[in-house]
């Protein structure tokens, strides 16, 4: 979990963003007067690294009416009634940050999918780095402090970081229906790594694909 600023910069950085962001750009037709676009911050400090610059959508190209309209049909509930943030990237500054629905930046929020593409960057750096073996380490050792998980048996010792980073995990995990196990760790506030250790397994590592949001 991370705050909703993080999670939906992260979502901006992953490579399926491309073209979600034409897809933004190209719904923006219409906007609000009382938006509040990021303002220039040429005078303040640079930002931490993974922060975008700030600008206007003028300094970038593009026209602030139009974006401020279509946040103000997402406020009003007429568009995309269940997004809870929308920033736009512009010539990499970002020119629009606004949230919607009861959210704020520093909320605490799930990330989801969005997880994926930098948690398998990550992994590869840290093969690299040698902090990691290989993709071939198994799961369960990475997590020799946390006792008493339940249904172990040799398909879960068996589970290695390429089986969670190709969801072929075989565990017994799915998000169909607010009682799915995906819905229940989603309630939860902490402990998901041991909510999702103590799956049953369906099936050996591997043999399987199927998308897993927890993994």
């Amino acid at each position: 979990m991370s705050n909703l600023r993080f999670a939906c910069r992260m979502l901006l950085k992953s490579p399926g963003f491309v073209t979600v962001a034409a897809l933004a750009l190209a719904l923006c037709a219409p906007a609000l007067p009382n938006l509040q676009p990021a303002s220039d911050t040429t005078a303040e400090p640079a930002p931490p690294a993974w922060e975008w610059p700030v600008s206007t959508p003028e300094q970038q190209g593009l026209d602030a009416k139009r974006l401020a309209e279509l946040a103000g049909l997402i406020r009003a509930g007429e568009r995309y009634r269940r997004l809870h943030c929308l920033l736009v990237i512009r010539h990499g500054h970002l020119v629009l940050e606004e949230y919607f629905n009861d959210w704020q930046a520093d909320r605490i929020h799930t990330l989801q999918s969005v997880s994926k593409s930098f948690t398998s960057a990550l992994v590869g750096m840290a093969i690299a780095k040698g902090e990691f073996k290989g993709v071939d380490e198994k799961i369960l050792a990475f997590f020799p402090d946390v006792k008493g998980i339940t249904n172990l048996d040799e398909r879960k010792a068996a589970l290695r970081l390429e089986d969670l980073l190709t969801m072929r995990s075989g565990a017994d995990y799915h998000e169909r229906g607010p009682d799915s196990p995906h819905y229940q760790l989603n309630r939860l506030a902490r402990g998901w790594d041991k909510f999702y250790l103590n799956r049953p397994m369906l099936r050996p590592p591997g043999t399987h694909s199927s998308t897993t949001a927890a993994a």
